[in-house]
Protein backbone atom coordinates (compact mmCIF):
# COMPACT_ATOMS: atom_id res chain seq x y z
CA UNK A 1 0.00 0.00 0.00
CA UNK A 2 1.31 3.24 -1.05
CA UNK A 3 0.14 5.58 1.93
CA UNK A 4 2.59 7.72 1.28
CA UNK A 5 1.96 8.30 -1.72
CA UNK A 6 -1.53 9.02 -1.45
CA UNK A 7 -1.73 11.33 1.42
CA UNK A 8 0.54 13.26 -0.31
CA UNK A 9 -1.45 13.48 -3.76
CA UNK A 10 -4.47 14.06 -0.97
CA UNK A 11 -3.46 16.89 0.73
CA UNK A 12 -2.36 18.40 -2.65
CA UNK A 13 -5.78 18.24 -3.93
CA UNK A 14 -7.25 19.60 -1.13
CA UNK A 15 -5.67 22.70 -2.31
CA UNK A 16 -6.91 22.33 -5.94
CA UNK A 17 -10.20 24.38 -6.74
CA UNK A 18 -11.98 21.84 -9.48
CA UNK A 19 -11.44 19.46 -6.88
CA UNK A 20 -13.61 21.20 -4.04
CA UNK A 21 -16.24 22.10 -6.73
CA UNK A 22 -16.20 18.31 -8.20
CA UNK A 23 -17.26 17.15 -4.92
CA UNK A 24 -19.32 20.32 -3.95
CA UNK A 25 -21.03 19.15 -7.07
CA UNK A 26 -21.54 15.91 -6.21
CA UNK A 27 -22.81 16.55 -2.91
CA UNK A 28 -25.45 18.51 -4.43
CA UNK A 29 -26.57 16.46 -7.23
CA UNK A 30 -25.77 18.65 -9.94
CA UNK A 31 -25.37 15.44 -12.64
CA UNK A 32 -24.55 14.73 -15.28
CA UNK A 33 -20.67 16.36 -14.86
CA UNK A 34 -17.86 16.86 -17.46
CA UNK A 35 -14.66 16.39 -16.03
CA UNK A 36 -11.76 17.67 -18.06
CA UNK A 37 -7.92 17.24 -17.63
CA UNK A 38 -7.54 14.18 -15.50
CA UNK A 39 -4.56 12.67 -17.18
CA UNK A 40 -2.02 9.65 -15.73
CA UNK A 41 -1.84 8.47 -12.39
CA UNK A 42 -3.76 10.68 -11.17
CA UNK A 43 -6.89 9.69 -12.38
CA UNK A 44 -6.24 6.65 -10.00
CA UNK A 45 -6.39 8.92 -6.89
CA UNK A 46 -9.52 10.52 -8.21
CA UNK A 47 -11.40 7.06 -8.38
CA UNK A 48 -9.90 6.37 -4.71
CA UNK A 49 -11.48 9.85 -3.70
CA UNK A 50 -14.75 9.51 -5.32
CA UNK A 51 -15.36 6.21 -3.69
CA UNK A 52 -14.03 7.51 -0.08
CA UNK A 53 -15.74 10.77 -0.15
CA UNK A 54 -18.77 9.97 -2.63
CA UNK A 55 -20.64 8.03 -0.08
CA UNK A 56 -22.16 6.19 -3.17
CA UNK A 57 -20.69 3.27 -5.00
CA UNK A 58 -18.74 3.93 -7.81
CA UNK A 59 -18.74 2.23 -11.30
CA UNK A 60 -15.88 3.27 -13.78
CA UNK A 61 -16.28 1.90 -17.26
CA UNK A 62 -13.30 2.26 -19.65
CA UNK A 63 -12.66 1.93 -23.48
CA UNK A 64 -11.19 -1.46 -22.65
CA UNK A 65 -10.60 -4.01 -20.21
CA UNK A 66 -6.94 -3.80 -19.99
CA UNK A 67 -7.07 -0.02 -18.98
CA UNK A 68 -9.36 -1.48 -16.45
CA UNK A 69 -7.00 -3.88 -14.88
CA UNK A 70 -4.14 -0.95 -14.78
CA UNK A 71 -6.50 1.35 -12.93
CA UNK A 72 -7.93 -0.82 -10.62
CA UNK A 73 -4.21 -2.12 -9.49
CA UNK A 74 -3.13 1.10 -8.78
CA UNK A 75 -5.92 1.56 -6.59
CA UNK A 76 -5.87 -1.39 -5.21
CA UNK A 77 -2.10 0.16 -4.14
CA UNK A 78 -3.67 2.78 -2.11
CA UNK A 79 -5.21 -0.12 -0.01
CA UNK A 80 -9.08 -0.13 -1.64
CA UNK A 81 -10.84 -2.89 -2.80
CA UNK A 82 -11.62 -2.47 -6.53
CA UNK A 83 -13.07 -5.23 -8.33
CA UNK A 84 -12.89 -5.77 -12.13
CA UNK A 85 -16.12 -6.88 -13.40
CA UNK A 86 -14.50 -8.86 -16.79
CA UNK A 87 -16.07 -10.07 -20.53
CA UNK A 88 -15.84 -13.90 -21.51
CA UNK A 89 -12.07 -13.20 -22.74
CA UNK A 90 -13.07 -14.57 -25.97
CA UNK A 91 -14.48 -13.08 -29.38
CA UNK A 92 -17.63 -12.88 -30.08
CA UNK A 93 -20.69 -16.04 -30.87
CA UNK A 94 -16.80 -17.96 -29.80
CA UNK A 95 -18.01 -20.22 -26.80
CA UNK A 96 -16.47 -20.37 -23.44
CA UNK A 97 -14.76 -23.43 -21.99
CA UNK A 98 -16.87 -24.98 -19.42
CA UNK A 99 -14.57 -24.59 -16.60
CA UNK A 100 -13.28 -21.46 -17.10
CA UNK A 101 -12.42 -19.42 -14.57
CA UNK A 102 -14.27 -16.10 -16.07
CA UNK A 103 -17.36 -17.99 -14.88
CA UNK A 104 -17.01 -17.35 -11.15
CA UNK A 105 -15.34 -13.88 -11.96
CA UNK A 106 -17.87 -12.84 -12.89
CA UNK A 107 -20.37 -14.29 -10.17
CA UNK A 108 -18.42 -13.66 -7.35
CA UNK A 109 -18.34 -9.52 -8.48
CA UNK A 110 -22.22 -9.65 -8.82
CA UNK A 111 -22.26 -11.26 -5.63
CA UNK A 112 -20.36 -8.58 -3.84
CA UNK A 113 -22.03 -5.51 -5.96
CA UNK A 114 -25.61 -7.23 -4.27
CA UNK A 115 -24.59 -7.58 -1.16
CA UNK A 116 -22.63 -3.92 -0.88
CA UNK A 117 -19.07 -5.40 -0.34
CA UNK A 118 -17.91 -4.22 -3.67
CA UNK A 119 -18.76 -0.89 -4.38
CA UNK A 120 -16.20 0.31 -6.55
CA UNK A 121 -16.04 -1.40 -9.91
CA UNK A 122 -14.11 -1.13 -13.10
CA UNK A 123 -14.99 -2.64 -16.67
CA UNK A 124 -14.16 -2.34 -19.99
CA UNK A 125 -16.82 -1.96 -23.18
CA UNK A 126 -17.82 -5.09 -24.00
CA UNK A 127 -18.85 -6.52 -20.09
CA UNK A 128 -21.15 -2.64 -19.72
CA UNK A 129 -22.70 -3.83 -22.73
CA UNK A 130 -23.19 -7.52 -22.01
CA UNK A 131 -27.07 -8.07 -20.30
CA UNK A 132 -27.11 -9.29 -17.19
CA UNK A 133 -29.87 -11.99 -15.38
CA UNK A 134 -31.99 -9.79 -13.06
CA UNK A 135 -30.52 -9.32 -9.50
CA UNK A 136 -33.68 -10.83 -8.66
CA UNK A 137 -33.05 -14.24 -10.06
CA UNK A 138 -29.20 -14.15 -8.93
CA UNK A 139 -30.75 -13.70 -5.40
CA UNK A 140 -33.17 -16.50 -5.74
CA UNK A 141 -30.05 -19.11 -5.86
CA UNK A 142 -28.03 -18.81 -3.13
CA UNK A 143 -28.19 -20.91 -0.20
CA UNK A 144 -27.85 -19.62 3.43
CA UNK A 145 -25.98 -21.57 5.57
CA UNK A 146 -25.63 -21.15 9.23
CA UNK A 147 -23.90 -22.96 12.12
CA UNK A 148 -26.97 -24.39 14.43
CA UNK A 149 -29.46 -24.57 11.80
CA UNK A 150 -31.37 -27.31 11.11
CA UNK A 151 -29.89 -29.37 8.07
CA UNK A 152 -31.30 -32.13 5.65
CA UNK A 153 -27.86 -33.37 3.34
CA UNK A 154 -29.90 -34.66 0.71
CA UNK A 155 -32.29 -31.71 -0.06
CA UNK A 156 -29.06 -30.00 0.42
CA UNK A 157 -27.36 -32.07 -2.26
CA UNK A 158 -30.40 -31.64 -4.32
CA UNK A 159 -30.58 -28.09 -4.56
CA UNK A 160 -26.86 -27.85 -4.89
CA UNK A 161 -27.18 -29.97 -8.33
CA UNK A 162 -29.79 -27.32 -9.30
CA UNK A 163 -27.76 -24.40 -8.90
CA UNK A 164 -25.54 -25.71 -11.43
CA UNK A 165 -22.50 -28.29 -8.79
CA UNK A 166 -21.35 -31.32 -10.19
CA UNK A 167 -21.20 -34.08 -7.73
CA UNK A 168 -18.03 -35.98 -6.85
CA UNK A 169 -15.97 -37.85 -4.24
CA UNK A 170 -13.30 -35.38 -3.60
CA UNK A 171 -13.75 -31.52 -4.49
CA UNK A 172 -10.99 -30.52 -6.52
CA UNK A 173 -12.09 -27.27 -8.69
CA UNK A 174 -14.74 -24.71 -8.04
CA UNK A 175 -17.91 -25.66 -9.19
CA UNK A 176 -17.97 -29.12 -7.56
CA UNK A 177 -19.60 -30.31 -4.20
CA UNK A 178 -18.90 -34.09 -2.10
CA UNK A 179 -20.94 -35.26 0.23
CA UNK A 180 -19.89 -37.86 2.49
CA UNK A 181 -20.68 -39.37 5.69
CA UNK A 182 -21.68 -35.91 7.88
CA UNK A 183 -19.76 -33.63 5.79
CA UNK A 184 -20.40 -31.57 3.04
CA UNK A 185 -17.82 -29.68 1.29
CA UNK A 186 -18.75 -26.74 -1.48
CA UNK A 187 -16.33 -25.48 -3.97
CA UNK A 188 -17.77 -21.80 -5.04
CA UNK A 189 -16.43 -20.62 -8.26
CA UNK A 190 -14.58 -17.45 -7.77
CA UNK A 191 -13.52 -19.09 -4.37
CA UNK A 192 -9.32 -19.96 -3.88
CA UNK A 193 -10.81 -22.26 -1.10
CA UNK A 194 -13.86 -24.62 -0.31
CA UNK A 195 -16.35 -24.87 2.34
CA UNK A 196 -16.84 -27.54 4.44
CA UNK A 197 -20.11 -28.35 6.87
CA UNK A 198 -19.83 -30.61 9.38
CA UNK A 199 -23.24 -31.79 10.79
CA UNK A 200 -24.74 -34.21 13.03
CA UNK A 201 -27.87 -35.62 12.79
CA UNK A 202 -29.77 -32.62 11.70
CA UNK A 203 -27.29 -29.86 12.75
CA UNK A 204 -25.05 -28.24 11.13
CA UNK A 205 -21.90 -28.20 13.89
CA UNK A 206 -19.59 -26.41 11.83
CA UNK A 207 -18.71 -24.57 8.95
CA UNK A 208 -14.92 -23.58 7.54
CA UNK A 209 -12.83 -22.82 4.94
CA UNK A 210 -9.94 -25.45 4.08
CA UNK A 211 -7.05 -26.03 1.72
CA UNK A 212 -7.81 -28.32 -0.87
CA UNK A 213 -4.65 -29.84 -0.96
CA UNK A 214 -3.71 -30.43 2.54
CA UNK A 215 -7.30 -30.33 3.77
CA UNK A 216 -6.36 -28.33 6.62
CA UNK A 217 -8.39 -25.63 7.99
CA UNK A 218 -8.05 -21.83 6.84
CA UNK A 219 -10.62 -20.37 8.98
CA UNK A 220 -14.17 -20.81 11.02
CA UNK A 221 -16.89 -19.75 9.56
CA UNK A 222 -20.61 -18.57 11.66
CA UNK A 223 -22.40 -18.47 8.64
CA UNK A 224 -22.08 -18.56 4.30
CA UNK A 225 -24.46 -18.17 1.73
CA UNK A 226 -23.29 -19.95 -1.11
CA UNK A 227 -23.84 -18.88 -4.73
CA UNK A 228 -24.82 -20.56 -7.90
CA UNK A 229 -22.27 -22.22 -10.08
CA UNK A 230 -22.40 -19.78 -12.76
CA UNK A 231 -24.72 -16.13 -13.08
CA UNK A 232 -27.40 -17.85 -14.88
CA UNK A 233 -28.28 -21.89 -14.53
CA UNK A 234 -30.23 -23.69 -16.97
CA UNK A 235 -33.25 -25.33 -15.14
CA UNK A 236 -36.41 -26.11 -16.79
CA UNK A 237 -37.94 -22.64 -15.87
CA UNK A 238 -35.18 -20.55 -17.74
CA UNK A 239 -35.10 -23.46 -20.88
CA UNK A 240 -39.14 -22.91 -21.07
CA UNK A 241 -37.96 -18.97 -21.46
CA UNK A 242 -35.27 -19.25 -24.05
CA UNK A 243 -38.16 -21.48 -26.38
CA UNK A 244 -40.37 -18.89 -25.94
CA UNK A 245 -38.34 -15.79 -26.01
CA UNK A 246 -35.87 -17.65 -29.15
CA UNK A 247 -39.73 -18.64 -31.13
CA UNK A 248 -39.76 -15.18 -31.35
CA UNK A 249 -37.04 -14.15 -33.20
CA UNK A 250 -36.77 -14.52 -37.23
CA UNK A 251 -33.35 -15.62 -37.46
CA UNK A 252 -34.40 -18.42 -34.51
CA UNK A 253 -37.72 -19.57 -34.53
CA UNK A 254 -36.65 -22.67 -36.52
CA UNK A 255 -33.64 -23.90 -34.91
CA UNK A 256 -34.90 -23.63 -31.26
CA UNK A 257 -34.76 -27.04 -30.71
CA UNK A 258 -31.24 -26.80 -32.06
CA UNK A 259 -30.48 -24.46 -29.16
CA UNK A 260 -31.65 -26.82 -26.32
CA UNK A 261 -30.28 -30.02 -27.70
CA UNK A 262 -26.75 -29.19 -28.86
CA UNK A 263 -25.78 -26.51 -26.42
CA UNK A 264 -28.18 -25.69 -23.13
CA UNK A 265 -29.26 -29.71 -22.59
CA UNK A 266 -25.22 -30.48 -23.00
CA UNK A 267 -23.93 -27.15 -21.31
CA UNK A 268 -21.40 -27.38 -24.70
CA UNK A 269 -19.23 -23.77 -25.10
CA UNK A 270 -21.06 -21.03 -26.60
CA UNK A 271 -24.01 -21.63 -24.01
CA UNK A 272 -23.28 -18.42 -22.69
CA UNK A 273 -24.11 -16.46 -25.67
CA UNK A 274 -27.73 -17.48 -24.96
CA UNK A 275 -28.17 -16.09 -21.50
CA UNK A 276 -29.51 -12.77 -22.73
CA UNK A 277 -32.36 -14.85 -23.98
CA UNK A 278 -33.25 -16.86 -20.61
CA UNK A 279 -35.22 -13.60 -20.11
CA UNK A 280 -37.52 -11.20 -21.70
CA UNK A 281 -35.92 -8.33 -22.93
CA UNK A 282 -37.79 -5.85 -20.08
CA UNK A 283 -36.51 -8.15 -17.38
CA UNK A 284 -33.09 -8.34 -18.90
CA UNK A 285 -30.71 -6.37 -16.25
CA UNK A 286 -27.38 -3.96 -16.62
CA UNK A 287 -24.85 -4.21 -14.14
CA UNK A 288 -26.05 -0.59 -13.36
CA UNK A 289 -29.18 -2.96 -11.50
CA UNK A 290 -26.72 -4.23 -9.39
CA UNK A 291 -25.27 -1.00 -7.55
CA UNK A 292 -28.37 0.67 -7.25
CA UNK A 293 -29.98 3.90 -7.43
CA UNK A 294 -27.39 5.57 -6.05
CA UNK A 295 -24.34 4.50 -8.14
CA UNK A 296 -22.02 7.57 -9.84
CA UNK A 297 -21.15 6.14 -12.89
CA UNK A 298 -18.14 7.52 -14.57
CA UNK A 299 -17.19 7.14 -18.50
CA UNK A 300 -13.47 7.38 -18.85
CA UNK A 301 -12.33 8.71 -22.77
CA UNK A 302 -15.88 9.20 -23.09
CA UNK A 303 -15.43 9.49 -26.62
CA UNK A 304 -13.39 6.48 -27.14
CA UNK A 305 -16.73 4.51 -25.02
CA UNK A 306 -18.45 5.14 -27.98
CA UNK A 307 -15.92 4.38 -30.65
CA UNK A 308 -15.32 0.93 -28.75
CA UNK A 309 -18.95 0.68 -28.92
CA UNK A 310 -18.98 1.04 -32.59
CA UNK A 311 -16.17 -1.42 -33.18
CA UNK A 312 -17.51 -3.61 -30.73
CA UNK A 313 -20.92 -3.86 -33.03
CA UNK A 314 -19.04 -4.26 -36.38
CA UNK A 315 -16.97 -7.14 -35.01
CA UNK A 316 -20.20 -8.90 -33.69
CA UNK A 317 -21.70 -8.24 -36.94
CA UNK A 318 -18.89 -9.75 -38.80
CA UNK A 319 -18.97 -13.16 -37.03
CA UNK A 320 -22.70 -13.04 -37.07
CA UNK A 321 -22.67 -12.69 -40.99
CA UNK A 322 -19.99 -15.50 -40.99
CA UNK A 323 -21.27 -18.57 -38.87
CA UNK A 324 -25.27 -17.72 -39.08
CA UNK A 325 -25.67 -20.53 -41.48
CA UNK A 326 -22.91 -23.17 -39.37
CA UNK A 327 -24.44 -22.09 -36.09
CA UNK A 328 -27.92 -20.37 -34.69
CA UNK A 329 -26.96 -17.19 -33.22
CA UNK A 330 -29.37 -14.51 -32.01
CA UNK A 331 -28.50 -11.04 -33.95
CA UNK A 332 -26.07 -8.86 -32.28
CA UNK A 333 -28.72 -6.25 -31.67
CA UNK A 334 -30.44 -8.80 -28.98
CA UNK A 335 -27.59 -9.48 -26.99
CA UNK A 336 -25.56 -5.88 -26.62
CA UNK A 337 -27.24 -3.28 -24.93
CA UNK A 338 -26.96 0.19 -26.58
CA UNK A 339 -24.35 2.48 -24.55
CA UNK A 340 -26.80 5.43 -24.86
CA UNK A 341 -29.56 3.61 -23.62
CA UNK A 342 -27.05 2.58 -20.15
CA UNK A 343 -25.97 6.28 -20.21
CA UNK A 344 -29.31 7.43 -20.23
CA UNK A 345 -30.48 5.27 -17.52
CA UNK A 346 -27.42 6.40 -15.15
CA UNK A 347 -28.84 9.29 -12.63
CA UNK A 348 -25.17 10.18 -10.94
CA UNK A 349 -22.86 10.27 -14.32
CA UNK A 350 -19.64 11.69 -14.76
CA UNK A 351 -18.07 12.26 -18.13
CA UNK A 352 -14.34 12.31 -18.50
CA UNK A 353 -13.32 13.06 -22.36
CA UNK A 354 -9.71 11.95 -22.30
CA UNK A 355 -7.75 9.85 -20.08
CA UNK A 356 -4.53 10.57 -21.47
CA UNK A 357 -2.07 7.89 -21.80
CA UNK A 358 0.96 7.68 -23.46
CA UNK A 359 0.72 4.24 -24.59
CA UNK A 360 -0.35 3.63 -28.20
CA UNK A 361 -2.01 -0.19 -27.48
CA UNK A 362 -4.44 1.81 -25.12
CA UNK A 363 -5.81 3.40 -28.22
CA UNK A 364 -6.12 -0.03 -30.63
CA UNK A 365 -8.88 -1.66 -31.73
CA UNK A 366 -7.87 -4.62 -29.96
CA UNK A 367 -7.35 -5.52 -26.82
CA UNK A 368 -4.16 -6.95 -25.20
CA UNK A 369 -5.70 -9.85 -23.50
CA UNK A 370 -2.32 -11.82 -22.81
CA UNK A 371 -0.39 -8.93 -21.74
CA UNK A 372 -0.40 -7.95 -18.23
CA UNK A 373 -1.92 -4.98 -16.97
CA UNK A 374 1.15 -2.36 -16.14
CA UNK A 375 0.55 0.99 -13.70
CA UNK A 376 -0.23 4.29 -14.46
CA UNK A 377 1.22 5.20 -11.07
CA UNK A 378 4.80 5.50 -12.86
CA UNK A 379 3.54 8.37 -14.26
CA UNK A 380 3.11 10.16 -10.82
CA UNK A 381 6.21 12.28 -9.32
CA UNK A 382 6.08 11.97 -5.79
CA UNK A 383 5.67 14.90 -4.00
CA UNK A 384 9.04 15.97 -2.94
CA UNK A 385 8.22 18.00 0.78
CA UNK A 386 11.49 19.83 0.60
CA UNK A 387 10.79 21.65 -2.01
CA UNK A 388 6.68 21.81 -2.23
CA UNK A 389 6.60 22.40 -5.84
CA UNK A 390 3.28 23.10 -7.37
CA UNK A 391 1.55 19.62 -8.11
CA UNK A 392 -1.42 20.85 -9.51
CA UNK A 393 -1.78 23.91 -11.26
CA UNK A 394 -4.84 26.30 -10.92
CA UNK A 395 -7.65 25.27 -12.99
CA UNK A 396 -8.03 27.72 -15.86
CA UNK A 397 -12.06 28.10 -15.99
CA UNK A 398 -15.23 26.03 -14.62
CA UNK A 399 -18.35 26.63 -16.57
CA UNK A 400 -21.83 25.30 -17.22
CA UNK A 401 -21.73 23.63 -20.78
CA UNK A 402 -24.32 23.67 -23.29
CA UNK A 403 -26.39 20.91 -22.29
CA UNK A 404 -26.54 21.89 -18.54
CA UNK A 405 -23.45 19.56 -17.48
CA UNK A 406 -20.98 20.50 -15.42
CA UNK A 407 -17.24 21.50 -16.65
CA UNK A 408 -14.38 21.39 -14.39
CA UNK A 409 -10.93 22.29 -16.46
CA UNK A 410 -7.74 21.92 -14.89
CA UNK A 411 -4.46 18.84 -14.48
CA UNK A 412 -6.44 17.25 -11.49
Amino acid sequence: MNSLLYSGISAELKKHRPYKELFEAIKAKRFPLHLHGVHGGLSSVLFSKLRERGGSPVLVVMPTEREAQRLARDVAGFGFNPAILPWWETVPYRGVPRNSPVFGQRLRVLDGMLDGSLDLIFTGIRAFLSPLPPPEYLKSGYLAVKKGMTFDPQEFARRLVDNGYFRVQRVSVPGEFALRGEVCDVFMPGDDNPVRIVFGWDEIEEIRRFDVGSQSSLEILGSISLRPSRELVWDDERIAALRKNAGQLSELKDRVDEIVEGWIETLAEGHERYFPLAFAPEERASILDYLGDKVITVFTDYERCYSAEESLQREYGAMYRKLRHQEPLPRPERILMPLEELENSSSALIRMPLLRSTRPEDHGAAEAAESPAESLLEEVTPIDRSTRPELLPAASEIRFDSDGSRAFFGNI
